[in-house]
């Protein structure tokens, strides 16, 4: 029995990216969802996880509460999909309800609570450098995994000056990123950039237009859409551009899916690598740069001196995501890590 405690249990950029999991298990996995949403924010895909789930919706309970509930439903391997996010409830898994807790998917940072017996990442994502003194670290084939909306036709390389773009939100958006946008337009006359979240106004955008200056002018500030519309806008887009402080997740999936790649430099944070997890996982390392300065050339290149490299990358970009371990055979993955954590406690309870 897997339980899955969460806040975002609706339309929600980690739903995307959990659903899979959650939604996906064999029948040898009896699944409960833990919603802790205020009622006002259930929707359509709130529905579609109570029809397939044991539903219980715990949003008023206390965290006392809510371990006697888990207790009683003899959960096995309870699972925290929110970390300190909106709607956590670490204080219920510090009382440890259940034999064998992971944390995962949500927002994917350690906790750093002894509580918890795993961490899903991956080694591009987490490196062997990095674990120490945190929950531990279990490998799965990529820190994320993707179910994409249907009825998207692959985005086709457009004629016409290059459009480079990021749908990230502005706060993952520093003035080192700006700067290095600001020179790649610079690089390549008549390119735009388009910048596509619903928060680019007021101090954001003043702060884009202050930084870049100049080339701020091909700077196009798209207005927040639809989802389906949101996705048809990657038509206009021939690379992405990802933020170099804290990487997109879903922006990076959605853009690939679509077949627009993405330009990505991983830090030393953890959040700044989930964009290199996906590319290393679709064996699109090309992608993956080591320095800002590199960062800025392949950029330009791709555009220009590697336009038709660009264009036979992006023919098969949605099939090589289909295909790798992003998105086939990952709820198997993850379904062995939860037998092999669960195996690990009921030998050290013999």
């Amino acid at each position: 029995r897997v339980g899955y405690v969460s806040g975002d249990f609706r339309f929600h950029s980690a739903a995307t990216i959990f659903a899979p999991v959650v939604l996906g298990h064999t029948d040898q996995f009896k699944v409960y969802g833990y919603s802790t949403a205020e009622p006002r924010t259930r929707d359509q895909t709130t529905s579609a996880f109570r029809d397939e789930l044991v539903w219980r919706d715990v949003h008023d309970m206390t965290p006392a509460t809510l371990a006697r509930t888990v207790r009683e439903d003899r959960i096995d391997i309870l699972v925290d999909l929110s970390n300190f996010t909106g709607g956590h409830r670490l204080q219920t898994f510090c009382t440890k309800p259940a034999p064998v807790q992971v944390t995962a998917w949500g927002y994917a940072m350690p906790t750093g609570f002894p509580v918890f017996d795993g961490f899903f990442a991956d080694p591009v994502y987490m490196p062997e450098t990095a674990r120490v003194g945190i929950e531990p670290v279990v490998d799965l084939p990529c820190v994320v995994t993707y179910e994409p909306p249907p009825l998207c036709p692959v985005a086709q390389l457009r004629a016409g000056p290059p459009v480079f773009a990021s749908f990230n939100r502005p706060l993952k958006i520093d003035e080192q990123v700006l700067l290095a946008w600001s020179e790649i337009l610079q690089r390549v006359p008549e390119s735009r950039l388009a910048l596509k979240h619903g928060e680019f106004k007021g101090e954001y955008r003043e702060r884009v237009l202050r930084v870049m200056g100049a080339t701020a002018q091909r700077v196009d500030f798209l207005p927040t859409t639809p989802h389906m519309q949101h996705m048809v806008t990657y038509g206009g887009v021939d690379l992405a551009l990802d933020p170099f402080v804290h990487s997109g997740g879903l922006t990076t999936l959605e853009a690939a899916w679509m077949g627009v790649p993405t330009v990505t430099l991983p830090g030393t944070r953890p959040f700044s690598r989930v964009s290199a997890s996906v590319y290393t996982a679709m064996d699109h390392t090309e992608f993956i740069v080591k320095d800002r300065g590199q960062y800025v050339e392949d950029a330009v290149a791709w555009v220009t001196t590697r336009r038709k490299e660009l264009s036979r990358v992006r023919e098969t970009l949605r099939l090589d995501l289909q295909r790798s371990p992003v998105m086939t055979g990952y709820v198997q993955a993850v379904e062995d890590a939860y037998r092999t954590l669960w195996q690990k406690w009921c030998r050290n309870v013999r």
